[in-house]
């Protein structure tokens, strides 16, 4: 039996989550051209964290201060860490290295960024259930059995993407399973931020680190096993560094992007489009991909902005769809060409990524580099 739908509104753009991609690309779009009609959808709830490490890479700080942003101090975590422990605990090695992380809260930063949206994008706190493709537009069907059409498509929806297996079930990404769980902590002069290596439960990495009153273990795994291969290298890296994990206040688990070849990296078609890590982005060698999300919700509203749309024929309240407020022909090349010529050295830069991946997840390789000394810091 078809659900009855209760309400059904039309929009210029819908865009599916609003993490740093899409809340980044509704900004921008919305600023260069107020009289489209946006929808950003995301279900997260306010208590919702994403396993992530929550630190800022120096790229990320970089692609915010291009946007001439500051971060405001309820974003900060504590403590501020210079350096990153990393060991190997099969081959028994350590090295300190000095790197520029910014820690923060993630889930506040993601928040902080909805709240730059101009009020004239509509944010809808619901799950997207279905996406259709319909004769006029793309037609999403809510939650609240509410429907939206749309004339553009925006995938922001993360790793299992929903705008990517509807529509692209061939253009298939490497994804492993990202566990984490969350200590109090107990020791606050303890401070510490750890990469860890364990070749025999993951040919990934883990990371460990203080936030505030907690400290967070967690970790990238094959899916295969994931979990109790998690519960085995955590035991190993509590017992090697002298850390209690007995006390366990959360467990979180999400999929996460682990790209291995550049064609897993894929920007869309027609006018569906994909940004962050629905489309791939992220770092295979340290899983960084908030720069990613940022950069490509910038470079895809900077495609749109070069795009000259016909005046669209507004109703009262501006969410009726228009089927006649269409792209002008481009002299050279499509939107989704545009958009894919701008990521062009970023996809590049990811594929080197790749390489270094390669590098950094074989222990024959990693023994000899963290062996080396090369850019570890001295300690006294």
């Amino acid at each position: 039996m078809t659900e009855k739908v209760i309400n059904q509104k039309t929009y210029d753009i819908a865009i599916i989550g609003a993490g740093p991609a899409g809340s980044t690309f509704a900004r921008l779009i919305s600023e260069a051209k107020p009289n489209l009609s946006i929808a950003l959808i995301d279900d997260r709830q306010p208590d919702w964290q994403k396993p992530c490490g929550g630190l800022l890479s120096s790229d990320a700080q970089k692609r915010l201060a291009e946007q001439k942003l500051t971060l405001p101090k309820s974003v900060m975590a504590d403590p501020q860490i210079f350096a990153v422990r990393t060991i190997d605990l099969e081959q028994n090695l350590d090295c300190s290295y000095q790197r520029g992380y910014f820690n923060m809260d993630r889930n506040a930063f993601d928040e902080w960024l909805i709240s730059l949206i101009p009020n004239q994008v509509s944010i809808l706190r619901q799950r997207c259930k279905n996406i259709q493709d319909g004769e006029d537009g793309f037609i999403l069907q809510l939650d609240s059995k509410d429907e939206i059409k749309s004339h553009y498509l925006i995938g922001a929806d993360g790793a299992a993407s929903m705008v990517r297996r509807t529509f692209f079930p061939n253009k298939k990404s490497n994804n492993y399973i990202a566990i984490q769980q969350q200590f109090k902590r107990k020791d606050l002069n303890r401070a510490e931020y750890y990469c860890v290596f364990d070749q025999v439960t993951s040919d990934s990495f883990s990371w460990f680190f203080n936030k505030n009153e907690y400290i967070v273990y967690g970790g990238a795994f094959p899916k295969q096993n994931s979990r109790a291969c998690f519960e085995e290298q955590k035991n190993k890296f509590a017992e090697k560094m002298n850390y209690d994990l007995s006390d366990i206040l959360k467990t979180e688990a999400c999929q996460v992007v682990f790209p291995r070849k550049k064609k897993e990296i894929f920007f869309g078609s027609d006018n569906i489009f994909l940004i962050g890590e629905a489309a791939g982005l992220i770092s295979a060698s340290s899983f960084e991909g908030i720069s990613y999300a940022i950069e490509s919700g910038k470079k895809l509203a900077t495609a749109f902005q070069n795009v000259n749309f016909e005046d669209p024929i507004k109703t009262e309240n501006h969410l009726e769809f228009n089927a006649h407020h269409k792209v002008k022909n481009h002299p050279e090349q499509s939107l989704i060409k545009t958009y894919e010529k701008l990521m062009r050295k970023t996809k590049f830069k990811l594929k080197l990524k790749m390489y270094k991946r390669d590098i950094l997840c074989s222990p024959f390789l990693r023994k000899i580099i963290m062996r080396s000394k090369v850019h570890a810091l001295k300690f006294r």
